[in-house]
This record gives structure tokens, C-alpha cells and sequence, in this order.
């Protein structure tokens, strides 16, 4: 599957005494796209952003793990496997949330999150915004 490009500029800085990670900040075609959905899309960008850039951070050794990141972004071990599920979607459905064409909350795509197989993800997500 190939389609546009979406790329992040990610500010590394820390504050003394802190170990923040902080979440990508979306740049170019993103930037436009996310302006034009609502909040609840763009919160919902933002997460899955979240849950990618701290899947990197732990694939190129930054982070040792999701309790490491969890610590480091002060959130709890629950919420951050919350977040980082959304990395289970199927990829048309991430490419949709990040470029802020899917208008839908973090909570309401969990079970969705939970289902093996992409194409039951795609039916699952039509039945919820059928239901809306």
C-alpha cells in the first residue's frame, strides 16, 4: 500500500531534572489536514503519533521498554498499552486517524484495537460509524 508521507518533527530537548519524551509535532501535509478535522480527531492523531514515535524510541535501544516510556511520559503502565494499541490497526486505518479523516475517540477504537484480522477491523469501524 503506498500513499502520501507523513513525517514528524520531534524536539529532543529535556528540562532539568525530567525525562519527558515529548509527543511528535505533526509538520507539512498533516498540519493542514489536522487543522481542518476537530479536536477529537487531532487528540486522537496525536496519540497514535505518540504510540509510533514510542515504538521507535524502544526499537533503536532510546527507551528499554513500554514501563520505561510509561515512566518517562508520566502516564501509567495501563494507559500507556491504551495507547500503544492503536499500533494493531490496520495501516489504512492509522494513515486515516493520522491525517485526521476518521472522527473517532482513542476509547471508542479499544475493541477494535483487540481484533486479529484488519479486514474485521475495517467492518467494525464502518458498524460504529453506521451507529453514529
Amino acid at each position: 500500500m503506498t500513499g502520501p508521507t507523513i513525517t514528524y518533527q520531534v524536539n529532543f530537548k529535556r528540562r532539568a531534572g525530567t525525562r519527558l519524551i515529548p509527543p511528535p509535532t505533526p509538520t507539512g501535509e498533516v498540519v493542514a489536514s489536522a487543522q481542518r478535522g476537530n479536536a477529537t480527531a487531532r487528540t486522537t492523531a496525536c496519540l497514535l503519533a505518540t504510540a509510533h514515535h514510542v515504538d521507535h524510541l524502544i526499537a533503536t535501544g532510546r527507551l528499554r521498554d513500554y514501563s520505561e516510556a510509561a515512566a518517562a511520559l508520566g502516564i501509567s503502565h495501563t494507559r500507556m498499552a491504551q495507547v500503544t494499541s492503536l499500533l494493531q490497526l490496520a495501516p489504512d486505518i492509522q494513515e486515516d486517524i493520522l491525517a485526521s479523516r476518521l472522527d473517532i475517540t482513542e476509547g471508542r477504537l479499544r475493541p477494535i484495537c483487540r481484533l486479529p484480522l484488519w479486514e474485521e477491523q475495517r467492518e467494525a469501524l464502518s458498524k460504529v460509524h453506521a451507529a453514529d
